[in-house]
């Protein structure tokens, strides 16, 4: 998600809905590998997820203007998953 984006934007609901009913989000459920993450590093998750699910494509991470391409690991490396 691109870090200007509002998390009120009301594009936001709709993208998530349609990365994650493409991808698999699973590990953003109760108690999972990811479910410690803010909203904005929930929806950061889905959308990497469809990303990566769509061979990692441009086209792929638009999200309606939210959705950035970034070359820096975002993460901590506590939050690493391995």
């Amino acid at each position: 998600m691109k870090p200007n984006a509002r998390l009120e934007d009301s594009q936001v609901a709709p993208s998530v809905s349609y990365a994650c009913g493409l991808a698999d989000c699973t590990a953003l459920g109760y108690q999972t590998s990811c479910s410690n993450l803010d909203a904005r590093g929930n929806i950061s998750y889905a959308f990497n997820s469809y990303y990566q699910q769509n061979n990692q494509l441009d086209e792929a991470c638009k999200f309606n203007g939210l959705g950035t391409i970034t070359r820096a690991d975002p993460t901590e490396p506590a939050g690493l998953i391995s």
